[in-house]
């Protein structure tokens, strides 16, 4: 059952070039309620909670080793943040 609060470390990402999805690496930590923006080939994935805390960290998936990376967090733990994506 999935509920608002349902955490998930599954990530998609989009190619408008091909018209396709691609189920990319998991996320490091299961969370919700997150953001998630690309840059420069990289996919941020920001903030976020797991129904009971809020988070600050950021994790970067790298495509080019397939893998996610933590990186520096958040100043405050954030919960409901703003999405965007950049290209």
């Amino acid at each position: 059952m999935t509920t608002l609060l349902s955490s998930i470390c599954v990530v998609e990402s989009y190619n408008p070039v091909h018209d396709n999805w691609t189920v990319c690496p998991s996320l490091n930590q299961k969370k919700g309620s997150l953001s998630g923006a690309a840059l420069h080939g990289k996919i941020f994935a920001v903030g976020g909670g797991n129904g009971v805390d809020c988070f600050s960290d950021v994790e970067m998936l790298d495509l080019d080793i397939g893998r996610w990376i933590p990186t520096r967090s958040m100043l405050k733990r954030v919960k409901w943040t703003i999405k965007c994506s950049i290209f």
